[in-house]
C-alpha cells in the first residue's frame, strides 16, 4: 500500500465517497440499519448518521452507492468489495462506511450528495470517489470526486484508488497541534510480584490522534508467563500473565501510531520487575493442595447446600467440583490469581454463572466463596485438608459403625418419620487415606450411599459430610466421629454424632407440592462389633422382657385407608448371631424379620391392616432398621450423659407403604414412613 502524506488532522473528518451503478449482483453484505449506532468498519445505511458520526474523528468515509446505469461498472466494483481483502482492510483502517445496498428507501439522500460534488476530471456520470474534510465546526475544508473507475478491478486496485485520493486531497494547512507524537505517561516503573500469580500492569497512553497504537520492544525481556499488548480501547500498554521463574527483569518499549498518513513514533517505558518465589511468602502453597469441605447457606439456618472438593498443585493450578441438588458444576484455573501484602493468595475460578474464589493464607487456613445463581447471597465453603498418608498414618477411627438418623422437626403433612438408618465403613485403608465410605436407608425406602474424607479436628475427633443432593431430594449432614471407639466396645460405643453448628436434614421436592417436606434430623451412633455375641448385648437392657419387634408408639392415619387397627408388638428370640421371632404367638400382621449380623441391619415386612368408616384394608409394608448396642441415649441429645443403662432402643428403623392424599378430590401419592424398634419396652417414641 502507498504511504500517506505526512500529518493528520485531529479535528477534521475526512470522507470518501465511492459511488456504484446498480447491477444484478448481490449486494454488500451486513448493512447496520439507519437508527443504530456507526461503527467504524462496518456498513452502515444513512449518509446523514455516518456524516454527523464522522465529524471531527479525521476519520475517513467510504460510500458504496448503487443507481441505473452501468450494470457491468457496478457488478465488478461489488465483487471487488465483498472480498475478504477488502474486508480486512476497511476493518483494519477503521473507515467509516455507508451504502444503500438492498435498500430501498433511501436513494435521494446519498444520490443527491454524491451527484451534486464537484469533479476534478471527466463527467462522473459512474463509479467514482468524493472526498470531504470537514472541521469540527462543520465548515467543508476540501470537497472533490474522482470519476473515470475503469471497468475491470480488484480488490487490491480499489484499495490503492482510495488511498490515492487520500493522498491527493489532503488540506494544505494543517490545524493547529497536528503531528504531536504519542506517549507512555509514565516513563520508569519498578514492580515486585510473586512467582505463579497473575500479574498485570497497566500504563496509559496519550496524545493519541484515533489512528492504530503499536508497539515494539527496544531492549531487554520479560519473565517467562508475562506478555505485553497494547490494548487500542482503552489505549494503554498492558503486562499481564504469571511469571513462572524468579529473579530481576528489565525491559523496554517504544509507542507509535500508524495515523491516517503516516507513522509517528514516540518515547519509550522502562519496566524494572522482580519475581520473587510465592514459597518464600505463602509457604502454604508450596505444597500440593487436596480437600474437600461444605458449601453452607447461612440465610437458611446454617444448612449444607452441597459438597466442595478442590485441588491446588504446586505450581498453582486449580481444580475443584461444587455438587448441588442442581448438578455439579467444574472448575479449572492455571495459577493463583491475587495476591496482597499479608502473604494471603487467591484464585478466582468462574464457570458460566458460577464462581469460586479461594483464599489460602501463610499459615495453611484455606477458605472459599461460591457464587450460585440459585441463591441470593454467596455461599460459604468450609474446607479441611485431610492429614493421612502413609507417612502419617492413623487407625484410632478404623472400624464399622451404625447410626441412627432421628427426626426432629417435620414440616410438610407427608413427611416419614420413622428412623433412617446409617453405616459407616473406615477399612484399613482409611488409615493412611482418610477415606471412608457411608451407606443407609431412608424412612420412605429411599436407598442412599457415597464417599467422603474424614477430616481431623483440634480436639482429636474428626469430622466427614453427608450430602446426597438429587433435584427431588437432599440429605445433608456435617457428622463428627470420635476416635478409638472400638476399645470403648461394650461398655461405650457412642462414636458418632451431629452436635455443631450445621442444621441436618432431609427435604423431598419429589411428587406435587402437597407432598413435600422438609426434616430436621438428629444423627448419632457408635462403633458396631460384627463378631460381639448378640444375647450379651442384649442383657445390657435390664428389663425383664424379652427383646421384642415394636411398631406400636405412633398409630399410622390415612385418607386413603383410614386408621390402623393392629400393628406388631412381638416378642424376639435371641442367639449369638442371630434374631427371630418367637413362633408361639399370636403374629396378626404376619411380620418376619431377618437379620445381617455382618451389618447389624435388620429387615422384614408385614401386613397392617386399616379401617376407614365401615371399609377394611390390608396394606403390605416394608421395614429395615439397624442394631444400636450399648448406645447411650444422652450422647445423641448431645448432653453426653452416658449415665448407666441409659441405653438407646436395641435397634430403631422405620417401615414404610404406598399412601396418598387427597386433596380436592383428587388423590396425590407418596410413601409413608413410621417407626420400628427393637427393645424391652414400649417406650416414648424418640421423634420429637
Amino acid at each position: 500500500m502507498r504511504p500517506m502524506n505526512p500529518g493528520k488532522f485531529s479535528v477534521v473528518s475526512v470522507l470518501v465517497m465511492l459511488t456504484f451503478v446498480a447491477s444484478a449482483a448481490g449486494p454488500v453484505n451486513d448493512v447496520t440499519p439507519a437508527g443504530n449506532p456507526v461503527v467504524r468498519g462496518e456498513w452502515h445505511e444513512s449518509i446523514t448518521e455516518v456524516l454527523a458520526a464522522a465529524a471531527g474523528t479525521g476519520v475517513p468515509v467510504v460510500s458504496f452507492w448503487s443507481n441505473n446505469g452501468c450494470s457491468r461498472c457496478t457488478t465488478v466494483a461489488r465483487q471487488a468489495v465483498n472480498t475478504a481483502a477488502f474486508a480486512a482492510w476497511r476493518q483494519e483502517r477503521k473507515l467509516f462506511l455507508v451504502t444503500n445496498e438492498g435498500k430501498t428507501g433511501l436513494p435521494g439522500e446519498l444520490y443527491e450528495w454524491t451527484r451534486n460534488a464537484p469533479t476534478n476530471d471527466g463527467d462522473g456520470s459512474y463509479p467514482f470517489l468524493r472526498i470531504q474534510w470537514i472541521d469540527t465546526d462543520g465548515t467543508v475544508r476540501v470537497d472533490t470526486r474522482i470519476s473515470g473507475y475503469p471497468y475491470r478491478t480488484s480488490a487490491q486496485t480499489l484499495i490503492n484508488r482510495i488511498e490515492r485520493a487520500l493522498d491527493d486531497s489532503a488540506p494544505p494547512t494543517p490545524p493547529q497541534g497536528e503531528g504531536a507524537a504519542p506517549v507512555f505517561t509514565i516513563t520508569q516503573i519498578a514492580e515486585t510480584t510473586p512467582t505463579i500469580v497473575d500479574f498485570e500492569l497497566r500504563i496509559p497512553i496519550a496524545q493519541t490522534e484515533n489512528g492504530t497504537l503499536l508497539l515494539a520492544r527496544s531492549g531487554g525481556k520479560l519473565p517467562t508467563g508475562l506478555r505485553a499488548v497494547i490494548d487500542q480501547a482503552s489505549q494503554e500498554l498492558i503486562i499481564s500473565g504469571a511469571p513462572t521463574r524468579s529473579g530481576a527483569y528489565s525491559t523496554s518499549y517504544r509507542i507509535s501510531e500508524r495515523r491516517i498518513r503516516n507513522t509517528v513514533t514516540g518515547n519509550e517505558v522502562n519496566i524494572d520487575l522482580t519475581v520473587v518465589p510465592l514459597a518464600e511468602l505463602n509457604p502454604a502453597a508450596d505444597s500440593a493442595i487436596k480437600s474437600e469441605g461444605v458449601v453452607v447457606d447461612s440465610a437458611d439456618t446454617t444448612r449444607i447446600t452441597g459438597t466442595l472438593a478442590l485441588s491446588v498443585t504446586r505450581k498453582g493450578r486449580a481444580s475443584a467440583k461444587y455438587s448441588s441438588a442442581n448438578g455439579n458444576i467444574s472448575f479449572k484455573g492455571k495459577n493463583w490469581t491475587t495476591y496482597d501484602d499479608t502473604g494471603t493468595v487467591g484464585g478466582l475460578l468462574e464457570k458460566g454463572d458460577y464462581s469460586l474464589d479461594v483464599t489460602l493464607t501463610p499459615d495453611g487456613v484455606l477458605s472459599a466463596v461460591i457464587v450460585d445463581p440459585a441463591y441470593t447471597q454467596p455461599l460459604e465453603a468450609s474446607l479441611g485438608t485431610a492429614r493421612w498418608s502413609a507417612a502419617q498414618q492413623t487407625d484410632a477411627y478404623v472400624g464399622y459403625y451404625t447410626a441412627t438418623m432421628i427426626p426432629q422437626l417435620a414440616v410438610g403433612d407427608c413427611a416419614p418419620i420413622g428412623y433412617s438408618l446409617l453405616t459407616v465403613n473406615a477399612k484399613a485403608s482409611s488409615a493412611r487415606t482418610g477415606r471412608i465410605n457411608y451407606a443407609g436407608r431412608l424412612a420412605n425406602g429411599q436407598a442412599i450411599s457415597g464417599s467422603t474424607t474424614l477430616q481431623p479436628q483440634t480436639d482429636g475427633n474428626a469430622n466427614f459430610v453427608i450430602y446426597t443432593g438429587k433435584r427431588t431430594y437432599t440429605v445433608a449432614a456435617l457428622i463428627t466421629m470420635a476416635p478409638y471407639a472400638a476399645q470403648q466396645t461394650p461398655n461405650a460405643p457412642n462414636a458418632i454424632t451431629s452436635c455443631n453448628s450445621v442444621e441436618s436434614y432431609w427435604r423431598s421436592t419429589l411428587g406435587a407440592a402437597q407432598t413435600h417436606f422438609d426434616l430436621t434430623l438428629n444423627i448419632c451412633g457408635g462403633y458396631y462389633d460384627p463378631q460381639a455375641d448378640l444375647t450379651l448385648l442384649a442383657d445390657n437392657y435390664t428389663a425383664a422382657a424379652p427383646l421384642k419387634l415394636l411398631a406400636t408408639h405412633i398409630t399410622p392415619t390415612s385418607h386413603l385407608y383410614g386408621t390402623a387397627t393392629t400393628l406388631p408388638e412381638l416378642d424376639l428370640n435371641v442367639t449369638a448371631s442371630s434374631i427371630t421371632i418367637e413362633r408361639q404367638q399370636d403374629n396378626p400382621t404376619r411380620a418376619k424379620i431377618s437379620l445381617a449380623r455382618r451389618t447389624g441391619i435388620f429387615k422384614g415386612s408385614m401386613r397392617v391392616p386399616f379401617a376407614l368408616n365401615d371399609k377394611t384394608s390390608t396394606v403390605s409394608a416394608t421395614y429395615m432398621g439397624v442394631l444400636l448396642p450399648g448406645l447411650h441415649s444422652g450422647y445423641c441429645d448431645c448432653t453426653e450423659d452416658n449415665s448407666e443403662n441409659n441405653f438407646f432402643p436395641f435397634g430403631l428403623g422405620a417401615y414404610w407403604f404406598k399412601d396418598r392424599l387427597i386433596i380436592n378430590n383428587t388423590p396425590l401419592s407418596f410413601t409413608a414412613g413410621w417407626p420400628i424398634t427393637i427393645d424391652k419396652s414400649n417406650n416414648e417414641p424418640i421423634y420429637r
